[in-house]
Protein backbone atom coordinates (compact mmCIF):
# COMPACT_ATOMS: atom_id res chain seq x y z
CA UNK A 1 0.00 0.00 0.00
CA UNK A 2 1.47 3.27 -0.97
CA UNK A 3 1.73 6.08 1.79
CA UNK A 4 1.32 9.72 0.99
CA UNK A 5 3.86 12.80 0.79
CA UNK A 6 6.49 9.86 -0.07
CA UNK A 7 8.33 13.31 -2.19
CA UNK A 8 9.31 16.41 -1.47
CA UNK A 9 9.69 19.38 -3.59
CA UNK A 10 13.17 19.73 -1.97
CA UNK A 11 15.81 18.58 -0.31
CA UNK A 12 15.32 17.01 2.73
CA UNK A 13 18.31 18.81 4.27
CA UNK A 14 17.64 22.13 2.72
CA UNK A 15 13.71 21.85 4.43
CA UNK A 16 14.83 21.04 7.54
CA UNK A 17 16.19 24.42 8.26
CA UNK A 18 12.25 25.44 7.93
CA UNK A 19 11.03 22.49 10.61
CA UNK A 20 9.38 23.77 13.99
CA UNK A 21 9.64 21.30 16.81
CA UNK A 22 6.83 21.67 19.24
CA UNK A 23 4.16 20.20 21.72
CA UNK A 24 0.88 19.19 19.27
CA UNK A 25 -2.33 18.57 20.28
CA UNK A 26 -3.30 14.47 19.33
CA UNK A 27 -5.48 15.10 16.42
CA UNK A 28 -2.30 16.79 14.77
CA UNK A 29 -0.88 13.91 14.72
CA UNK A 30 -2.78 10.75 13.77
CA UNK A 31 -2.45 11.33 10.33
CA UNK A 32 1.43 10.43 10.09
CA UNK A 33 0.86 7.96 12.83
CA UNK A 34 -1.46 6.16 10.74
CA UNK A 35 0.37 6.59 7.47
CA UNK A 36 4.00 5.30 8.95
CA UNK A 37 3.04 2.86 11.55
CA UNK A 38 -0.42 1.45 11.94
CA UNK A 39 -0.81 1.33 7.71
CA UNK A 40 -0.29 -2.94 6.51
CA UNK A 41 -0.16 -3.78 10.38
CA UNK A 42 -3.72 -4.49 10.23
CA UNK A 43 -4.62 -2.61 13.19
CA UNK A 44 -7.82 -0.52 12.48
CA UNK A 45 -6.50 2.80 14.50
CA UNK A 46 -3.50 4.27 15.48
CA UNK A 47 -4.80 5.89 18.09
CA UNK A 48 -3.52 4.65 21.70
CA UNK A 49 -4.90 4.37 25.03
CA UNK A 50 -3.86 7.26 26.96
CA UNK A 51 -3.59 9.75 23.99
CA UNK A 52 -6.00 12.22 25.00
CA UNK A 53 -5.22 11.72 28.78
CA UNK A 54 -4.19 15.50 29.99
CA UNK A 55 -0.77 14.72 31.44
CA UNK A 56 0.24 12.71 27.97
CA UNK A 57 2.61 14.84 25.62
CA UNK A 58 2.76 14.91 22.06
CA UNK A 59 5.54 16.71 20.25
CA UNK A 60 5.70 17.28 16.53
CA UNK A 61 8.03 18.41 13.48
CA UNK A 62 6.34 20.80 11.40
CA UNK A 63 7.21 21.82 8.13
CA UNK A 64 5.69 24.67 6.62
CA UNK A 65 2.63 23.70 8.90
CA UNK A 66 2.24 20.03 7.84
CA UNK A 67 3.11 17.40 10.41
CA UNK A 68 6.48 15.25 8.92
CA UNK A 69 7.25 13.69 12.72
CA UNK A 70 5.61 12.55 15.85
CA UNK A 71 6.28 11.11 19.22
CA UNK A 72 3.87 10.60 22.09
CA UNK A 73 5.17 10.36 25.95
CA UNK A 74 2.50 8.64 27.93
CA UNK A 75 2.89 8.44 32.32
CA UNK A 76 3.43 4.74 33.12
CA UNK A 77 5.85 2.96 34.78
CA UNK A 78 8.93 1.12 34.50
CA UNK A 79 9.71 -1.43 36.91
CA UNK A 80 7.31 -0.62 39.43
CA UNK A 81 8.17 3.35 39.21
CA UNK A 82 6.83 6.37 37.41
CA UNK A 83 7.92 6.84 34.38
CA UNK A 84 6.80 7.70 30.36
CA UNK A 85 6.33 5.45 27.78
CA UNK A 86 7.36 6.58 24.26
CA UNK A 87 4.89 5.58 21.72
CA UNK A 88 3.85 6.61 18.12
CA UNK A 89 7.57 7.88 17.22
CA UNK A 90 7.04 8.18 13.38
CA UNK A 91 9.19 10.39 10.97
CA UNK A 92 7.69 11.09 7.11
CA UNK A 93 9.70 8.70 4.84
CA UNK A 94 11.51 11.17 2.78
CA UNK A 95 12.89 12.74 6.01
CA UNK A 96 14.40 9.08 7.14
CA UNK A 97 18.20 9.13 7.79
CA UNK A 98 17.79 13.22 7.68
CA UNK A 99 18.61 13.98 11.37
CA UNK A 100 14.72 14.67 12.21
CA UNK A 101 14.09 11.76 14.35
CA UNK A 102 16.84 12.22 16.63
CA UNK A 103 16.02 16.32 16.74
CA UNK A 104 12.09 15.79 17.70
CA UNK A 105 13.48 13.09 20.39
CA UNK A 106 16.20 15.37 22.09
CA UNK A 107 13.36 17.96 22.15
CA UNK A 108 10.58 15.80 23.72
CA UNK A 109 13.31 14.66 26.09
CA UNK A 110 14.63 18.04 27.39
CA UNK A 111 10.93 19.41 27.41
CA UNK A 112 10.60 16.01 29.59
CA UNK A 113 13.35 16.64 31.83
CA UNK A 114 12.19 20.42 32.35
CA UNK A 115 8.70 20.15 32.75
CA UNK A 116 8.25 17.03 34.40
CA UNK A 117 9.92 15.55 37.89
CA UNK A 118 9.89 11.73 36.29
CA UNK A 119 13.05 11.59 34.36
CA UNK A 120 12.40 8.06 33.19
CA UNK A 121 11.42 6.86 29.82
CA UNK A 122 10.92 3.62 28.14
CA UNK A 123 9.66 2.11 25.10
CA UNK A 124 9.02 -0.80 22.89
CA UNK A 125 11.31 -0.11 19.68
CA UNK A 126 11.32 -1.70 16.42
CA UNK A 127 14.23 -4.08 15.98
CA UNK A 128 15.21 -1.88 13.21
CA UNK A 129 14.53 1.80 15.30
CA UNK A 130 17.09 -0.10 17.40
CA UNK A 131 20.22 1.45 16.16
CA UNK A 132 19.09 5.08 16.41
CA UNK A 133 17.57 5.09 20.04
CA UNK A 134 21.20 3.76 21.26
CA UNK A 135 22.67 6.43 19.43
CA UNK A 136 20.45 8.52 21.75
CA UNK A 137 21.64 7.11 25.04
CA UNK A 138 18.76 4.25 25.22
CA UNK A 139 19.40 0.65 26.51
CA UNK A 140 18.40 -2.20 24.92
CA UNK A 141 16.33 -4.08 28.25
CA UNK A 142 14.59 -7.36 26.80
CA UNK A 143 15.07 -9.92 24.25
CA UNK A 144 13.22 -9.43 20.84
CA UNK A 145 9.71 -10.28 21.22
CA UNK A 146 7.08 -10.14 18.77
CA UNK A 147 3.83 -7.70 18.48
CA UNK A 148 1.58 -9.52 16.34
CA UNK A 149 0.82 -7.68 12.97
CA UNK A 150 3.60 -4.94 13.48
CA UNK A 151 6.69 -7.69 14.16
CA UNK A 152 10.05 -7.94 16.67
CA UNK A 153 10.51 -5.17 19.03
CA UNK A 154 12.69 -4.83 22.31
CA UNK A 155 12.34 -3.39 25.58
CA UNK A 156 14.14 0.05 25.69
CA UNK A 157 14.74 2.64 28.28
CA UNK A 158 16.60 6.13 29.15
CA UNK A 159 16.86 8.09 32.07
CA UNK A 160 17.35 11.67 32.00
CA UNK A 161 18.96 12.11 35.49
Amino acid sequence: MSRPNRTSPEHPGTALERVELRKAACGEIFALRHNVLTVGTGRKSSDYPGDTDPSTHHFGAFLDGRNIGCATFLRSEWNHLPAWQLRGMAVEFVFRSSGLGGKLLDFAEDFIRRDSEIHQLWCNARIKAVNFYLRHGWQTESEPFDIPGVGPHVKMSKSLT
